[in-house]
């Protein structure tokens, strides 16, 4: 039998409706939470199928729509609750599984009241579900600012951009599936926690409208990685759940995503989001274009109208239609001064979190136990196990590997530790582990990682025992250890066959201050050259000139003496030219 815990009525207000963010551009729905006291009894599964034991219809009379707190939802392992719109018919199933990671909350559904059903399914005993609040929707307020005396947004219809609730703001789908908003957005977890796509008009007094639950899904607050840091260091990714009704991830439903780029110097910024606007275009998807206002480093500057709710919107090339950052604030006033600031893709955590271009996402990830089972006396011990990195990308790969240890005595994470992989590389080593005596006795999982610490792009792992029992004459083992810091740490990552290709990497990191790291690789021995250039084209560095044999290659670059700016850096050999831009910051 399955679980949820409960959520009271006070408890939903904590997780849902606390007060909006003051930073930038939320815009937190308005609503307002009514206790509600619905029980469904208790009920034992019977026949050969589940049957309806409970229906009840709850209402918030005039409520422009409604959603729903459980407190308590017993469902065993094939029950499950149906909440069903009396306005449209819209309708999500919530099993076990899915009434926990909507963490005993439904969907958001249109009109003022909806009808509840318990199905219980054969087998399952003492099934049950209570109601203990319900949050109603209220009319919204009317736009708030934007730059100059107009607001010249229009609809728009980009499959890849979702509304974020009920925080306000704006989260798209990126081309491995991960989530994109404003650092802000994602500070306080309780307050995203649904992404919706699809978003139908609002209604005209500005109360907002939901798509069906197919089109709603719930946010794994434990995979938010962001920053609250400010302009220019203000970024989020999340992943969410499958969708109750479909099954499927946002990018297979809707078939879009954004590729990022790289990029300050766009002519022209579109801002693609959800802000608040009067009547029925209120906190719809709406865009606009406007003038790059000067964009250096990791801040993306542009005089793009933009409202509350904008947060988290891609800052898109309109020439290309890729992505070069997320926007999180607004700077532009009606009298046409000021711009609206977003953060850049050069910004380098946000660019290893988002796991594409960096060849994170290319990278896999092997544990071996040398001695199979592995079973720790009760006194503590330890044991070797040999943990290969791979990178299968075209280029070298900035990655962090840790471990994870779970079981009875909890869990640990040793490391991370950062290493630079070379395109189609490999570091591997045999490493020790060792455990405690003061371990519970019990099954352990030991699981190695590798991406942007703490999100994995890759893991592999294995089980292992800790005995109830002493041996006799054991010494009892009182720390844990491991050497995973010789992971690469002295003779570097060994390399498979020679490239097939000439390559030149984003240098790394980048943005930098006042150094960075160049790699390329070299099909065949011969003559190369490494140059830096500032934005006027003159030569300021060179990092390479002659004779270099075939292979992976890395050279540092000391910017100490230069200016904050732009750099051109380009490799050339007699059969190969490639160029690449870099940032520098003072």
């Amino acid at each position: 039998m399955n679980r949820v815990a409960q959520l009271s009525a006070y408890g939903l207000f904590i997780l849902l409706w606390l007060p909006g963010l003051s930073a930038a551009q939320t815009a937190p729905v308005p609503r307002h939470v009514m206790p509600y006291a619905l029980s469904s009894g208790v009920h034992q599964g019977q026949g050969s199928a589940p049957v309806v034991a409970f229906s009840e219809v709850v209402r918030a009379a005039g409520a422009p729509w409604v959603r729903l707190s459980f407190g308590e939802a017993r469902l065993g392992a094939g029950s499950f609750v149906t909440v069903t719109s009396l306005k449209d018919g819209a309708t999500q199933r919530l099993d076990a599984r899915a009434m926990a990671q909507w963490q005993n909350t439904s969907a958001y559904f249109n009109g003022d009241a909806v009808e509840v059903q318990l199905h219980v399914a054969p087998g399952d005993r003492d099934v049950s579900v209570t109601v203990d609040a319900l949050v109603a929707g209220e009319d919204a307020a009317g736009p708030l600012s934007q730059c100059g005396p107009t607001d010249d947004r229009v609809p728009s219809t980009d499959p890849a951009a979702g509304r974020l609730l009920n925080i306000g703001c704006t989260g798209w789908i990126i081309e491995n599936g991960k989530i994109v908003t404003a650092g802000h957005c994602l500070a306080t977890s309780s307050l995203a926690n649904v992404l919706e796509f699809n978003v139908p008009p609002s209604l005209s007094s500005g109360a907002i409208q939901h798509p069906g639950p197919e089109d709603q899904y719930t946010v794994d607050t434990s995979s938010r990685v962001f920053s609250n840091g400010g302009i220019g260091n203000d970024w989020g990714v999340f992943t969410v759940f499958d969708n109750s009704v479909t099954g499927l991830q946002p990018i297979d439903a809707q078939g879009a995503a954004f590729a990022l780029k790289q990029d300050l110097g766009p002519a022209n910024i579109r801002i693609t989001g959800y802000g608040v606007d009067d009547g029925v275009d209120n906190q719809t998807e709406q865009t606009h274009v406007g003038p790059n206002a000067g964009s250096s480093g990791t801040t993306m500057r542009y005089q793009t109208d933009t409202e509350g709710g904008n947060s988290g919107s891609p800052v898109i090339d309109d020439a290309t239609g890729m992505a070069v950052g997320v926007h999180t604030h607004g700077g532009c006033s009606t009298s046409g001064g000021g711009n609206n600031s977003g953060t850049s893709t050069f910004n380098t955590a946000f660019w290893d979190a988002l796991g594409v271009g960096g060849g994170t996402q290319d990278v896999a990830v092997t544990l071996t136990p040398v001695g199979d089972p592995i079973v720790i006396d009760a006194a503590g011990g330890s044991f070797q196990y040999d943990i290969a990195v791979t990178n299968n990308g075209a280029s070298s790969a900035n990655v962090d590997i840790w471990i994870d240890i779970s079981g009875p005595g909890g869990s640990r994470t040793i490391g991370p530790i950062s290493r630079t992989i070379a395109a189609g590389g490999t570091i591997s080593r045999t490493l020790t582990q060792t455990v405690p005596g003061g371990l519970p006795a019990g099954t352990y999982t030991q699981t190695g990682s590798v991406g942007a610490y703490p999100t994995p792009d890759a893991s592999d792992g294995f089980t292992w025992e800790k005995a109830a029992a002493k041996a006799a004459g054991a010494v009892a083992v009182s720390e844990w250890a491991t050497d995973l810091e010789a992971l690469g740490a002295e003779t570097g990552a060994p390399e498979t066959d020679l490239p097939a290709a000439f390559t030149l990497d984003q240098n790394y990191p980048n943005p930098f201050n006042p150094t960075t790291t160049i790699a390329f690789t070299l099909p065949e021995a011969g003559d190369v050259t490494l140059r830096v250039f500032n934005a006027l084209g003159r030569e300021v560095a060179t990092l390479t000139e002659g004779f270099r044999e075939a292979g992976s290659h890395q050279v540092r670059f000391d910017a100490t003496d230069l200016s904050a700016g732009i750099y051109v850096y380009v490799l050339q050999s007699e059969t190969f030219r490639q160029t690449r831009r870099m940032a520098l910051l003072k």
